[in-house]
């Protein structure tokens, strides 16, 4: 058996529950235990973790630990992982902080050794935007690469140059240039920093702000050597995409979008060769609430259509059966299934892998008086038997206390979490 056990602290806003990924697919709580790479525990800053202790076995004895400090705004300064919990740390990270909560270093001790293994440094304008940063990849004291980056209106990106060895001299650089409504006109790839681009895209726009070309000048010869142009109707929807991959004045592939009134995809076709006619189409329905209901796929655009795919829901919107026809003959190939309670809970899915009306998986879920999950349990080969079974247990802020594994739906618990949290987390 396996016990976790987490320290919080003082200031601990309960919240909640709604993040913590046990690995059966139920988001049942705030507090991710899965390596310690989380430390937030809720949306309160406040809120956080400050030890977390894993126990094997029933011997009470601590396996490994993890720990972490904060500054008095609540930004993270060390992390520390003691994989034998002897007291000594055998990886850590610590940051250092601005006023503003920019990170201003960040070191790397793989090891536990007390040296850093890597470091970054960084700076930054008014804006909370990066200027430059710099890059340790051996913890040597000696700046292996540096970037720096200048911005325009709006902060956006200008211009980003690196210098990949840390000599001081810019080894690339890349520079855009926008519309004044902040639309990319340009972006150009300086590969050697000699001044002359290597790599040129070009973009144009309609009175909407919708693309209209991309072109690609792939040597930056200032030659155009393929173009993407693009069509859309009143309500700038997508109408048509075509490709002329070397710029010549012939496309060579075209796709084609149509709608309905409410804006939704009713047909998607692809000329495959340019030459005007569709060579593959799907085609799509939905209800009046605009829920997807069928969809289908021609692969050779020659009417009969293939693969289909259909759906039904519930008066409220929730997805009760989900179905696939491979090759479009009739017979579902596969389906899922799903019920809920009153409040829209899900009860019960079922996977049925082979049209056969056996499903081979199936899960089952029970919930408390405010919707939190009391018991999620999975048969995973169809067979009706119990092969895993989860259990949770709540606090009256709805912070989760337990969560016990039974590996085998044998009844036995395999694996046992504790939370415990301050008495004044609430």
């Amino acid at each position: 058996m396996l016990w976790l056990v987490l320290t919080l602290s003082a200031a601990c806003d309960a919240g909640t529950p709604g993040a913590t990924d046990t690995g059966d697919g139920v988001d049942t709580g705030r507090v991710d235990t899965g390596g310690g790479a989380d430390a937030d525990t809720g949306d309160d800053p406040g809120c956080r973790i400050v030890t977390i202790e894993m126990i094997n076995g029933t011997d009470g004895v601590v396996d490994a630990r993890w720990t972490y400090t904060y500054d008095a705004a609540g930004n993270l300064l060390v992390y520390a992982y003691d994989g034998n919990a002897d007291g000594t740390a055998d990886e850590k990270e610590t940051r250092s902080f601005d006023a503003a909560g920019n990170v201003l270093t960040h070191e790397l001790d793989r090891n536990g050794d007390g040296t850093p293994d890597r470091r970054e440094s960084y700076t930054y304008d008014a804006d909370r935007n990066v200027l430059t940063g710099e890059l340790d990849y051996d913890g040597d004291g000696a700046v292996d690469a540096r970037y720096t980056k200048t911005y325009g209106a709006e902060g956006r990106l200008l211009t980003f140059e690196y210098d990949s060895d840390g000599d001081g001299t810019v080894d690339s650089r890349d520079a855009n240039t926008y519309d004044a409504d902040g639309h990319l006109l340009t972006y150009e790839r300086d590969n050697d920093a000699d001044g002359a681009a290597d790599y040129r895209e070009t973009h144009t726009y309609n009175s909407n702000g919708n693309l209209l070309t991309r072109e690609w000048d792939l040597d930056g010869d200032g030659t155009v050597d393929s173009r993407e142009m693009y069509t859309y109707d009143a309500d700038g929807n997508l109408l048509t995409e075509a490709y002329d991959s070397g710029a010549d004045g012939t496309v060579e592939h075209r796709e084609t979008y149509a709608y309905d009134g409410d804006g939704n995809l009713l047909t998607w076709g692809y000329d495959d060769d340019g030459d005007g006619t569709v060579d593959y189409r799907e085609t799509y329905t939905y209800d009046a609430e605009g829920n997807l209901l069928t969809w289908r796929y021609d692969s050779d655009a020659d009417g009969a259509m293939g693969d289909r795919g259909t759906k039904t829901y519930d008066a409220d919107g929730n997805v009760l059966s989900y179905e696939l026809d491979y090759g479009g003959d009739g017979t579902v190939d596969y389906s899922y299934a799903i019920t809920y309670d009153v409040d829209g809970h899900v009860l019960t899915s079922e996977s049925d892998y082979n049209g056969d009306g056996a499903p081979e998986k199936r899960y089952t879920y029970t919930y408390d008086a405010e919707g939190n999950v009391l018991t999620y349990q999975a048969d995973d080969d169809g067979d009706g038997a119990l092969d895993r079974r989860y259990t949770y247990t709540y606090d009256a802020e709805g912070n989760v206390l337990t969560i016990e594994k039974d590996s085998g739906g044998d009844g036995t618990v395999d694996v046992r979490t504790t939370y415990m949290y301050a008495n004044d987390c609430e």
